[in-house]
């Protein structure tokens, strides 16, 4: 009795406690559904987080990284070199090690190898310093630098450029400003560097389609007609539709990776065999119909292209050879094969080469070209005796002027003693050769009219 007393009271002393609660019978869920499904809910949250963490450590690790061109101090150098150095006391080779600190530092391999090599050779932590950068110019040309109202302009053109569907490059800009501005053009380069200190950057991006204006549907609605009489006429056997093109390659055209053997102290010796240029430019143009390509059937390298200079021998005419192909070399190394590609060369090919390849086929004899070509300036707009305006000699495009009747002409004079300068004089010319050009039809057209033949141009520049 007395034990039951004391175990009573010691119940009543001890604090009361909840009794765990367990779900009624009716219930649809177990004690242990319910424990997986807010363990399942941890879980995602839980990597809720760890995704969260990691978006934020990218963000940080591309904000805080080096950029390029940035100055480098002691301090971040002694810090490349005690990584390195504590690698290569833990057993790692020099290459393993360096692609570590690279990786860990964010910057390029290359770089910590200067670090490394400079601090062996120097016994110095390597460190850039901002002298020198940003200088600028002595004077003004006017190249470098707008006025504030000019730059509002050239803003409102830009934007106006790419309303209109097209593209913006240096070479417009550059344009622009000589046009606009009264200034001499200044180069590529200096206008890309405009754009820049203005805010731009060069990117692919979505320009917008040129509206769809009364002149360009009617110039998209003439060339439905052309090709689809021209079609109609091919049909009834009465004309051969011949499509053209020019394309370029170089001669050691080709991916620059490859296998490169390293020395003793990790060193790449990647400068052996190739050479970093993509050599000559070969030009190709040829032409073919639904039948295949205007071409006879040869063996070996059937055609002796593009040598018009032979040692010794002076300048060689091209002869005339049964087929459409055309190669040759040429000089330049930059742009493409429209800056290489001239009105003359244009010529030689479709007298040379296009017309004797078509006539020699005997199906197609009796039976009218129509030669669907695009919309390149040495396709329709100079011939071989205007040539390129901006390339000719002032005397060359004065005696054009005087030979079409040109009495005066209209030129901005250049601010300064100096007057007219052969570059104002050359875009003036070009814009007074393109109205008796367009009036003849074009060499082209005038060549092939005499032939029976015709040309379709498809609206890609309307």
């Amino acid at each position: 009795m007395a034990q039951r007393e004391r175990s009573e009271r010691r119940r009543l002393r001890s604090p009361r406690r909840s009794k765990k609660w367990r779900a009624p019978l009716h219930s649809g869920k177990s004690v242990s559904s319910r424990r997986l499904s807010a363990t399942k809910q941890q879980l995602l949250a839980r990597r809720r987080r760890l995704l969260k963490g990691l978006d934020y450590m990218d963000t940080s690790v591309h904000e805080v990284k080096p950029k390029k061109d940035e100055v480098w101090t002691q301090l971040q150098s002694r810090m490349v070199l005690m990584l390195l150095f504590d690698l290569r006391k833990g057993g790692c080779c020099e290459n393993e090690a360096v692609l570590q600190v690279a990786r860990t530092f964010k910057i390029g391999h290359d770089k910590v190898r200067r670090i490394n090599n400079h601090w062996w050779d120097h016994r110095q932590l390597y460190e850039t310093t901002a002298v020198g950068r940003g200088k600028t110019a002595k004077k003004d040309d006017g190249r470098r630098r707008l006025t504030e109202v000019q730059e509002d302009q050239l803003r409102e053109f830009i934007n106006d450029e790419h309303k209109a569907g097209r593209q913006v490059f240096r070479r417009t800009v550059a344009e622009w400003m000589h046009r606009t501005c009264n200034m001499e053009q200044p180069s590529n380069r200096s206008a890309g560097g405009l754009l820049s200190r203005l805010g731009y950057k060069r990117r692919r991006g979505r320009i917008k389609t040129p509206p769809l204006n009364a002149e360009r549907l009617a110039r998209i609605r003439r060339f439905l007609v052309e090709m689809d009489m021209a079609k109609r006429a091919e049909d009834a056997g009465l004309a051969v539709i011949v499509y053209m093109d020019e394309s370029f390659v170089h001669q050691a055209h080709g991916s620059p990776c490859s296998y490169f053997p390293s020395d003793e102290d990790g060193v790449v010796q990647d400068g052996i065999g190739r050479t970093t240029g993509k050599g000559l430019r070969m030009i190709m143009v040829h032409a073919i119909t639904k039948w295949g390509p205007l071409a006879k059937l040869c063996y070996g390298f059937p055609i002796e292209e593009g040598w018009f200079k032979e040692t010794g021998s002076g300048k060689k005419e091209m002869e005339d050879e049964e087929t459409a192909e055309f190669l040759w070399q040429v000089k330049l190394a930059k742009g493409d094969n429209h800056a290489a590609m001239t009105d003359s060369m244009f010529m030689e090919w479709l007298e040379h080469r296009l017309n004797p390849a078509y006539n020699a086929i005997p199906e197609f004899k009796g039976k009218r070209m129509i030669l669907v070509l695009d919309n390149a300036s040495y396709h329709h707009e100079f011939d071989a005796e205007v040539k390129v305006p901006e390339s000719n000699t002032k005397k060359h495009n004065v005696d054009l002027l005087r030979m079409f009747g040109a009495k005066s002409i209209s030129v901005k004079r250049k601010e300064g003693e100096q007057g007219v300068v052969g570059v104002q004089l050359r875009g003036t010319d070009r814009a007074w050769f393109f109205i008796p050009c367009r009036e003849q039809g074009g060499r082209c057209k005038q060549s092939g009219g005499s032939n029976g033949h015709s040309g379709i141009y498809p609206p890609q520049s309307p």
